[in-house]
């Protein structure tokens, strides 16, 4: 069991089922807020946090809350709760702030129902508690998704690459704080970064799989292989590729992704 007091002190396969029509979960074998070109200007709270405010941004924010909570959810059923306990905190302490006025203008009822379930899942104590409000905080985020963002945005291809863009720029960041030097420096930030990029992947993927530009298509199934080979799991590797090479693997995948348009 870990303590409640002690973790709050602390601070895809993953939504690709509201976006895509399944539910995969986060283990596949085998965020910091940047904006897509898409993006509205930014705008502040009273707080001083920069609001995000634009679909795209208010989508990617919700996909990475909701990437915490299922690799949160896998390491606890792995029996790891001790690591799970970060990303059950995240999306309240961490990636809230930004989006909680922009929901609760656009849908209190939703924003509403979604902090509430946060607020469980952080507050959660021992793992069958912290699965079940895991679980239900994913259910609350896939639900927020499909009110707020109608399905004719959801599956259209620019609003995908936007997410995608802004997913790989967080994972990105992520990977720079879990692995500096060649070597593994934060495993929280490792974890992180291997959700975000796999919530990516899926969405990245079946745009490549039905694009007509072929060439583009195999390029970027090979550079997502190169990717998949970076984060192979939640585990970290024993010589984790230096942040640098992931940096530059990540533009390369958003060089070619402008071919899909």
């Amino acid at each position: 069991m870990i303590p409640g007091h002690a973790r709050k002190s602390a601070a895809a396969l993953l939504l690709v089922g509201t976006l895509v029509g399944t539910a995969p979960l986060v283990d596949r074998s085998g965020f910091t807020f940047v904006r897509g070109a898409l993006a509205s200007a930014p705008n502040e709270d009273a707080s001083g946090i920069e609001a995000v405010t634009s679909d795209e941004g208010v989508a990617a924010k919700l996909l990475a809350i909701r990437s915490e909570l299922a690799v949160a959810r896998t390491l606890l059923r792995r029996g790891a709760p001790e690591r799970a306990a970060p990303h059950l905190l995240a999306p309240l302490e961490e990636l809230w702030s930004p989006i909680h006025e922009t929901l609760e203008s656009r849908d209190e009822a939703v924003e509403t129902r979604l902090e509430e379930r946060l607020a469980e899942a952080a507050g959660a104590e021992g793992r069958a508690e912290m699965d079940r409000a895991a679980t239900a905080a994913m259910t609350a985020v896939e639900d927020a998704l499909s009110a707020l963002f109608p399905r004719t945005l959801r599956d259209s291809s620019g609003f995908r690459l936007a997410l995608v863009r802004i997913l790989l720029d967080d994972a990105v960041r992520a990977y720079a704080s879990g692995v500096a030097m060649g070597r593994l420096v934060d495993t929280t930030a490792y974890e992180r970064a291997y959700g975000l990029a796999g919530t990516a992947e899926e969405l990245l993927r079946p745009l490549a799989e039905s694009s007509s530009e072929r060439e583009v298509a195999a390029a970027l199934q090979e550079l997502m292989s190169e990717l998949r080979t970076a984060l192979p799991s939640l585990e970290p590797p024993a010589a984790p590729l230096p942040a640098g090479r992931f940096q530059a693997l990540v533009s390369r995948i958003e060089l070619r992704m402008g071919g899909l348009v």
